[in-house]
């Protein structure tokens, strides 16, 4: 890895982690990822729910309370599975919590952290579910990212064909998002890049795939600014 490619991943791994800090998390736009076609109008549906603000004051209230009155200001379907009591949770068990007009993704992800819970979709609605759950193999998804604009890349003479180096990214990305659920075995997750494509496949649950997209985007508004920083000093050593 050259030095101008360490120093944008610092720069970048620095200026996600700045956001992360000061934004509430928000899911991505399908823009940054190919999706089926016949899975782009709920999917729309489904992330501008998760980009509706909400808020929530309670007070030892039953967790079947409070997922039905964050589903009906969001208005998208809640489904609360058995799943739960594997983490010791019931559907009655009191939930203490105050979020004020944050997105609902951010809240979700705020919310469930506490009791070891998490979401995955199922048939169009948000599945409230265990993270043991939500790995299995048969609920993770996969996706293709085109990241050819965030890659180094060199030409192989005897082809005439670039050449893209995925390892710093691919580093950055298991770093930054639950770098212990990247692997084989009982592990979840796993990053493959294809240099023909420029593209990378991440095969992981739905929710680590809103966090891949949201860092992409990130890193593309970073390389933006470190581009138009560069642009300015240049101009005022002219």
């Amino acid at each position: 890895m050259n030095c101008r490619l360490v120093g944008f991943v610092v720069f970048a791994f620095a200026f996600t982690a700045q956001l992360s800090a000061q934004q509430p998390v928000r899911p991505a736009s399908t823009s940054t990822v190919n999706i089926k076609n016949k899975d782009g109008a709920w999917q729309q549906r489904l992330e501008a729910s998760l980009a509706h603000k909400v808020s929530l004051d309670a007070k030892d209230v039953p967790l079947k309370e409070v997922i039905k009155d964050l589903a009906d200001q969001a208005d998208f379907p809640f489904h609360l599975s058995k799943k739960i009591e594997d983490a010791g949770v019931q559907s009655d068990t009191p939930v203490t919590g105050t979020f004020a007009e944050l997105t609902l993704l951010s809240v979700l992800n705020q919310l469930l952290e506490d009791y070891n819970l998490t979401f995955r979709l199922s048939n169009e609605m948000i599945v409230i579910t265990t993270i043991e759950d939500a790995q299995n193999p048969e609920h993770v998804i996969s996706r293709v990212y085109p990241v050819k604009d965030l890659l180094e890349a060199r030409t192989i003479a005897e082809k005439g064909e670039a050449q893209y180096d995925f390892t710093p990214l691919q580093e950055l990305i298991r770093g930054a998002i639950e770098p212990d659920s990247w692997g084989e075995g009982n592990q979840t997750g796993s990053l493959q890049g294809f240099s023909k494509s420029g593209a990378i496949v991440v095969t992981h649950r739905w929710s680590v795939q809103q966090r891949v997209a949201q860092l992409l985007v990130d890193l593309r508004r970073a390389q933006a600014e470190q581009n138009l920083d560069g642009k300015d000093a240049a101009a005022q050593k002219q």
